[in-house]
């Protein structure tokens, strides 16, 4: 029989960074007025009774955040899945707070939920992806804020429990159907669908070249362009107002020419950071940009997967994922395409696959996933 798998809480990896921290400020902070305090009392002939009651007063003050980060991190959430009991145990720190067992579930669902998290800059959206029964949507089996890590999860509890599994655009699958590739599954929809044909105003184009198919970009936006350009500019001043004003080395506290060295330094530093951005926009519009399906793999800008050990297509968070449960082909869609034809790209890119390994599997008809 299988041993435990635990799955934490979304928060526990940042709980751990903020214990590890903490700790390690406490720590660097005692020893370093431990060593001034000894310095200090060494040259004393008699201790005075109110400096004994200090001492302590003064360490605990510093082992404070270590305390307070330690009991925060004892209280954050875990499941354990107990195949050979056939349960399902949450804890809370080290306090069971409930349990369930394999029978209770029918079937398992991926979903996700939002948060927003407020600080003195502004705010930001959380995005938590979870497994959850159907039937009981509050009772949440795992999270994560990482999509294909909660896709694992998902996998685990379903191979586990011997569950359907349903994703997030409503598509079931029985728990020994998990691990078929994505060309050798059912695709109703692949009699009707023909070469891709994108638009003529976009900047996607389709081809065939030496038995490959190809989906080639030539994305390269002007908003793009403008936002590098001021980056970099507002970089190269905030540079020099503020670090080059402190270290009095910027262009505006020159007073010789030509400068000292380690003023061109300094200069040829900022200037860097400043080209950096508008060279990066560049580079990223008038490189080669090329999805290419070979006829045994995806392959982009030097990295590939097998069509073997891919399951799913998605679109999520402007990149296409090639996903399988041992690795991942993952495509920033930033200088690849607008967001308007994404569509258009999942679909291509079912082709792509699904046209390459015609009769290898289930490759009458084909649908994506989402």
């Amino acid at each position: 029989m299988k041993d435990t798998i635990t799955f934490f809480d979304h928060k526990h990896s940042q709980s751990k960074i903020a214990k590890s921290f903490a700790v390690v400020f406490s720590i660097v902070a005692a020893a370093g007025i431990g060593f001034f305090i000894s310095s200090f009392f060494s040259d004393l002939e008699e201790l005075d009774s109110g400096l004994i009651i200090f001492i302590p007063v003064f360490f605990a003050f510093f082992l404070l955040p270590a305390l307070i980060a330690w009991m925060i991190a004892g209280r954050s959430k875990k499941t354990i899945l107990d195949p050979s009991q056939k349960k399902i145990t949450f804890y809370e720190g080290k306090k069971e707070i409930g349990s369930i067992s394999f029978s209770e579930i029918s079937g398992l669902e991926q979903s996700r939920y939002t948060y927003t998290v407020k600080s003195k800059n502004g705010s930001r959206t959380v995005t938590v992806y979870t497994v959850v029964s159907p039937h009981n949507k509050e009772i949440v089996l795992a999270e994560s804020t990482d999509r294909l890590k909660i896709r694992n999860y998902a996998e685990v509890f379903a191979k586990t429990m011997r569950l359907s599994l349903t994703d997030e655009k409503g598509e079931k699958r029985e728990s020994h159907e998990l691990d078929v590739p994505f060309h050798k599954r059912n695709h109703p929809n692949y009699d009707s669908f023909s070469i891709p044909n994108f638009p003529a105003s976009e900047s996607l184009h389709w081809r065939q070249e030496n038995g490959n198919n190809i989906i080639s970009s030539t994305y390269n936006p002007g908003f793009l362009k403008i936002l590098g350009i001021v980056f970099g500019v507002m970089l190269f001043f905030i540079a020099n107002l503020s670090l080059g004003s402190m270290l009095e080395l910027s262009v505006f506290y020159w007073e010789d020419f030509p400068p000292s060295i380690t003023e061109i330094i300094f200069l040829a530093v900022t200037v860097f950071a400043g080209i950096f951005p508008i060279a990066y926009v560049y580079y990223q519009g008038v490189r080669k940009k090329e999805i290419v399906f070979t006829s045994d793999e995806v392959r982009y800008s030097g990295k590939s997967i097998l069509y073997s050990e891919i399951e799913s297509i998605d679109i999520e968070n402007h990149r296409l994922y090639f996903v399988g449960d041992r690795s991942h082909l993952e495509i920033s869609l930033f200088f690849f395409c607008d967001q308007s034809v994404y569509s258009l790209l999942l679909n291509a890119s079912a082709h792509g696959i699904l046209s390459q390994t015609l009769g290898q599997g289930n490759g009458q008809s084909f649908t994506t996933e989402f």
